[in-house]
């Protein structure tokens, strides 16, 4: 059991809010229905600071004793989180109303791969193909 840190309901009241998930109560659900090729667009430009960026994924998401699905970025980077998450809040900020954003270094390995088995990365460093 691990825990996953999240920075969950990112944009709904203006300051990220860093949470620890058990990583047995939460799961991917594949990606969010529709058209969300502005939202990827959008979160590609949020991205486009890290210089260690791999890939990023947009799922949709669900936590136990959560009724709502929410929409989580997924991010692979060879930065530090911390590095990245000031200046891709503060552009989400401008352009998302609300999101959850997960780093794989503080997610488990079974679930990344649960993750890239149902979700095809939206954003790719060329490095990283």
């Amino acid at each position: 059991m691990g825990l996953l840190k999240t920075l969950a309901g990112v944009f709904r009241r203006g300051r990220p809010t860093t949470i620890d998930v058990p990583s047995e109560s939460f799961g991917f659900l594949g990606e969010p229905a529709g058209d969300v090729k502005v939202l990827k667009e959008v979160l590609k430009n949020g991205l486009s600071h890290d210089a260690g960026l791999r890939r990023a994924y947009l799922t949709r998401i669900y936590y136990e004793g959560d009724k709502k699905i929410r929409v989580a970025l997924c991010v692979d980077t060879e930065s530090p989180p911390q590095q990245v998450i000031r200046p891709l809040t503060a552009h989400c900020a401008e352009h998302v109303s609300s999101i959850d954003i997960m780093f794989f270094s503080d997610i488990d390995q079974h679930l990344i791969d649960k993750l890239e088995s149902i979700v095809a990365p939206f954003c790719e460093s060329p490095r990283s193909r």
